[in-house]
């Protein structure tokens, strides 16, 4: 017979389990059994693994080499961008009403 098919009662009976909950000598014994119910920490990496990790990715090998084959070969406005900052200093001159190139 399937655990659906039976009553609430016959299942209680089945698994040694009642209303009242466990008594002190139950509660030793799977204390004894299955250790304290407790939930078991997992170890974390450390922020230096995570890092170095983030460089396994083929992607992300390929831009590094990319940018570095962009310095050697002095194209040093495709390794760092300089028109960002560029485009911070407009802003900020725009503000305040004058023109810069």
């Amino acid at each position: 017979m399937e655990a659906y098919q039976k009553s609430f009662g016959d299942i209680q009976n089945e698994l040694g389990v009642f209303n009242q909950g466990l008594n002190k000598s139950q509660i030793d014994k799977y204390k004894h059994l299955f250790g304290k119910n407790e939930i078991i920490e997992e170890k974390h990496e450390s922020t230096l693994i995570i890092f170095v990790n983030q460089f396994k990715d083929l992607l992300v090998i390929i831009l590094i080499a990319a940018g570095i084959i962009s310095a050697i070969s002095g194209e040093f406005e495709s390794t760092i961008d300089c028109n960002y900052s560029k485009c911070i200093v407009r802003n900020l001159s725009n503000s305040k009403g004058t023109k810069v190139d």
